[in-house]
C-alpha cells in the first residue's frame, strides 16, 4: 500500500507562499502609505493574512510518505513550509510494530501519528508525525492498514519471536 500526499502539498506550499507575500505587500503598503493617511485597514488585513499564516504553521502540515508492501513499513515526511523543510524517515520492519494512535486536536484540524513498536526491552513510541494534510480517505486507507499490520502481529506474538 502507498499513500503519498504530493499534490496536497504542492497546493499548501503555494499557500504559504502567497499568504508571506500577502502581508509582506500590506504591510509595507500600510506602513509607506495608509499611515499617512491614518487609515488602518490595510494593517488589519496584513493581521488577518498573519493570523492565518500562524493557524497554518501550528498546524504543522507536512508531505507525508507511507509504503507498507515490502516487509518495512516506511515512512518519510517532512514541513511543507518553504522555509522549515527538515527531511525525516522512518523504517520498521512489520514484525515489531506493535500499536499506533492517530491523536487529533484543535477541533479536529491537527491530527499526529504515533508509532509503538517492541524491543528486547520492552516498547517504545516514535516521535508523533503530523498527518494534518492527509485527506480523510487516506488517513482511514492509513489506519486500516496500519490495523490490520498490529492485529496480525498480536495473533502471532503467542507463537514466534518478534524480536530480529
Amino acid at each position: 500500500m502507498l499513500i503519498e500526499n504530493k499534490l496536497e502539498s504542492a497546493k499548501i506550499s503555494l499557500m504559504y507562499k502567497i499568504f508571506f507575500a500577502l502581508f509582506f505587500i500590506l504591510t509595507v503598503y500600510a506602513i509607506f502609505i495608509d499611515l499617512k493617511n491614518n487609515v488602518y485597514s490595510t494593517m488589519y488585513a496584513a493581521l488577518f493574512v498573519l493570523l492565518i499564516y500562524v493557524c497554518m504553521l501550528v498546524l504543522k502540515l507536512n508531505y507525508f510518505y507511507y509504503s507498507g508492501s515490502s516487509n518495512k513499513l516506511i515512512f518519510r515526511y517532512f514541513s511543507i513550509h518553504p522555509f522549515l523543510g527538515k527531511k525525516m524517515a522512518i523504517e520498521i520492519p512489520k514484525t515489531i510494530l506493535s500499536d499506533f494512535h492517530v491523536s487529533t486536536s484543535l477541533f479536529g484540524l491537527k491530527k499526529e501519528l504515533t508509532l509503538s513498536v517492541k524491543t528486547k526491552k520492552g516498547s517504545a513510541n516514535y516521535p508523533p508525525i503530523s498527518i494534518s494534510a492527509l485527506t480523510k480517505k487516506d488517513t482511514k486507507r492509513l489506519s486500516k492498514n496500519l490495523e490490520s499490520i498490529v492485529r496480525t502481529n498480536k495473533s502471532l506474538k503467542n507463537g514466534k519471536n518478534l524480536y530480529f
